[in-house]
């Protein structure tokens, strides 16, 4: 009776995590923060000690005046704090490499479109594991002088957080939002000398957590598999071993919603990308009717000006 159940359960492991040993892991960095500042984007602004108070996400879509069509890691409305003197847009970005002179003129590019767009200040905030301290860079493009604020995630900080990670799984302390993102924060910026032992870690201590929110355990399921992959891309077995061990740690009633969640995730980026679409052309109606409004004030005030001209010279308007 023990071997009916075990053996059910075992073989649905088995088929998940070889599904996920066959799917594409396509920039499993970017992915990863696009995915945590789509769905949990007041969180990551907080935990990253982003600029500026959170207020809202907005669409990413970007077309430059070259006909060159990007997307953004993330974009918000803030508000003023201390760091940020009014209210702006913030485009976050996530960068494990040095950022290059083509990188340069693409932030340029997201800064004009966001200040063009929705008429304020905007900043460049890159996330990076390179550096050691918090710092602002003045950058030319085109030939202007913009910011980008580097916010360095160095491994200093990764070891705090996953100290403080531990305590509170060994505390059996309830974790909040903005701390069980660190389960993806030490990996996504882990550098590569130490992401693999880092790696198996998290994936232990994953296993451990208890009392997780279930959409937040299976978000996070869904981002460590990808960076499991990323960091041990060389050595698929252990690669099978730390995905089952993940996957063994989902409450067992959940494993059945592991494939919905990802193509729900799918489905969620295609309506978003409709959603920008439809909104970009929205924002292009209602331009064009501002302007025909513009045009019908100018020839009405041309209107009156004749009108007045005929008048003074005692001519009749018709």
């Amino acid at each position: 009776m023990e071997n009916r159940k075990t053996i059910p359960y075992t073989e649905k492991i088995k088929k998940i995590v070889n599904d996920i040993m066959n799917e594409k892991n396509d920039n499993p960095r970017d992915s990863t923060f696009r995915f945590l500042q789509e769905y949990h984007s007041e969180a990551q602004h907080i935990s990253l000690r982003f600029p500026g108070i959170f207020v809202k996400t907005l669409p990413t879509d970007v077309f430059t005046i070259n006909n060159r069509s990007f997307r953004m890691d993330g974009a918000e409305l803030v508000l003023p704090d201390d760091t940020l003197p009014c209210k702006s847009v913030l485009n976050p970005e996530q960068q494990s490499k040095a950022l290059t002179p083509e990188k340069v003129h693409v932030l340029y590019d997201y800064k004009l479109q966001l200040t063009f767009k929705h008429k304020l200040p905007s900043l460049n905030v890159v996330v990076t594991n390179i550096g050691d301290e918090d710092h602002t860079v003045i950058y030319e493009s085109h030939g202007d002088a913009f910011k980008i604020y580097l916010r360095v995630f160095n491994d200093k900080e990764i070891s705090q957080r996953l100290s403080t990670l531990t305590n509170n799984i060994q505390n059996k302390n309830k974790l909040s939002e903005i701390e069980v993102l660190d389960f993806a924060y030490i990996l996504l910026f882990a550098q590569e000398n130490k992401a693999n032992e880092y790696t198996k870690q998290i994936v232990e201590l994953f296993g451990k957590v208890k009392n997780l929110e279930t959409n937040l355990q299976l978000e996070i399921h869904y981002v460590l598999k990808k960076l499991i992959r990323l960091h041990f891309r060389d050595d698929k077995e252990k690669t099978k071993e730390l995905l089952t061990m993940i996957t063994k740690a989902i409450h067992p009633e959940l494993l059945d919603e592991l494939p919905t969640l990802k193509k729900a995730i799918e489905n969620e980026e295609k309506r978003t990308e409709q959603l920008n679409n439809t909104i970009d052309k929205l924002n292009d109606t209602r331009n064009k009717l501002t302007n025909t409004e513009n045009k019908l004030n100018i020839a009405e005030e041309e209107v009156a000006r004749l009108k007045k001209i005929l008048k003074e010279n005692n001519i009749e308007a018709n």
